[in-house]
């Protein structure tokens, strides 16, 4: 009896450990090799338009990040699967909590970002301004300088939006919007003059000023504040993962599909990476 009793005891401490063990190589395995064996890219996204578009009624996605990520799928046999809604300020942490592979919303580099996750080869660059309200005249002079006490910048905590202001310009004060914050609630903090100016992209003022009026303007004869490249990321440590999207990415500028993408959005004036030959 002892004996039985025994070797139960000994099947169940393997049984335990093998589970274990099983538990532990899950937990181990890469987001590369998940993505892999599922033929799913899980995706994070967040609503910045013209980059991704939700359609309120259908929920249906479209948009510039939208189009390159199925282009991606097809290039890499892999299905796209949309996975969860975020925003900008929280596209990271999504990452490093496994609650999707890839923030496929593109994201301007900082050093955060760089710091914690992988960022790809850009998709395509784009070029951010000072923008103000249209009838504020103030800064259609440079002798009104931005970099000013009197001056309130809106940002959005966790994402390029505050922290490039706080850099360029460390003598304006900086209203924090919360992180779950998307472009919208930026621009309306300066349509509702909680803050003299925002720091954005061309594309967003346009489709903004198309749909209502021309609330909007760049601060007059002042050139972009930055050029940024518009990148994936993915979780730290993923270097096969990131190294895959680099590839595909690689291969739409080398078959021109990334410039036919480009010239799609022509009204945004988005900028693709060279070819390497012609």
């Amino acid at each position: 009896m002892f004996k039985v009793y025994l070797a139960v005891i000994t099947l169940i401490m393997t049984f335990g450990v093998s589970m274990n063990a099983h538990s532990e190589d899950q937990r181990q395995k890469s987001v590369y090799k998940k993505v892999i064996e599922s033929g799913v890219i899980r995706c994070g996204y967040f609503s910045w338009p013209p980059y991704i578009v939700k359609d309120p009624n259908s929920g249906k996605l479209s948009g510039i990040n939208y189009d390159y990520m199925e282009e991606i799928g097809n290039i890499l046999d892999l299905k796209i699967e949309w996975a969860e809604e975020v925003s900008a300020g929280t596209a990271i942490e999504g990452l490093n909590t496994n609650r999707y592979d890839v923030m496929c919303a593109t994201l301007w580099p900082d050093a955060a970002r760089l710091k914690n996750s992988l960022m790809s080869d850009p998709e395509f660059y784009s070029s951010v301004y000072v923008v103000v309200r249209a009838d504020d005249n103030r800064f259609d002079s440079l002798s009104k300088e931005i970099n000013d006490p009197t001056v309130t910048i809106a940002g959005i905590e966790g994402d390029v939006t505050y922290s490039v202001p706080s850099q360029k310009f460390p003598k304006a004060k900086l209203l924090a919007l919360p992180q779950f914050s998307d472009s919208g609630v930026l621009i309306q903090s300066l349509i509702s003059r909680k803050a003299d100016a925002i720091l954005i992209d061309l594309g967003t003022v346009n489709d903004f000023n198309k749909a209502n009026g021309g609330l909007l303007k760049l601060a007059v004869n002042r050139p972009p504040v930055e050029f940024f490249s518009e990148s994936l990321a993915v979780k730290s440590g993923e270097q096969e993962l990131i190294l895959l999207l680099n590839q595909a990415l690689r291969i739409m500028v080398e078959k021109g599909v990334s410039k036919d993408l480009a010239n799609k959005y022509r009204n945004y004036k988005y900028f693709v990476p060279e070819k390497r030959f012609v």
